[in-house]
């Protein structure tokens, strides 16, 4: 679930230590995220799984949550998708935690790293488990703004 989207060799322009490399490649990563979200909000709603399949994949729904949560719009974010608000939060919490770990790897790193991970499998399991309950109880995914 962590992002990480810089080449290893821009990282390694930064610094040496392999421990501090994958932090700093996913804080870097993540600030971009966070700069560009409007522009990836505005690209058109393309989903290969429903295209496929013709039901809605588990982050349906995520895209919009998101962007209603940064307008303060919690229960639109909610019923978006539910897995929206806790997946801003995981973010969000990647920022200080992946700056503590930078300053002393080998004390903080394992235990950020654990932590996230950890609530990274929490995500994703649900994921699947609201995905599961709306294929059998109506879509809840929307792309329109109310």
């Amino acid at each position: 679930m962590n992002v990480a989207v810089l080449p290893t060799w821009i990282i390694a322009l930064f610094t040496k230590n392999n421990a501090r490399k994958t932090h700093l490649n996913i804080l870097f990563s993540t600030v971009i995220i966070f700069c560009t979200f409007n522009i990836i909000r505005l690209l058109p709603h393309f989903c290969l799984f429903d295209f496929l399949f013709h039901i809605p994949c588990p982050g349906c729904g995520i895209l919009t949550s998101i962007y209603a949560l940064s307008q303060l719009e919690w229960k639109f974010s909610f019923i978006s998708n539910p897995v929206g608000i806790p997946l801003v939060v995981f973010y969000i919490l990647q920022l200080p935690l992946r700056s503590i770990a930078l300053i002393d790897p080998d004390k903080f790193g394992v235990k950020v790293t654990n932590f996230l991970n950890i609530y990274s499998r929490g995500i994703v399991t649900s994921l699947l488990l609201v995905w599961i309950i709306n294929l059998f109880g109506g879509y809840y995914g929307s792309t329109i703004l109310p």
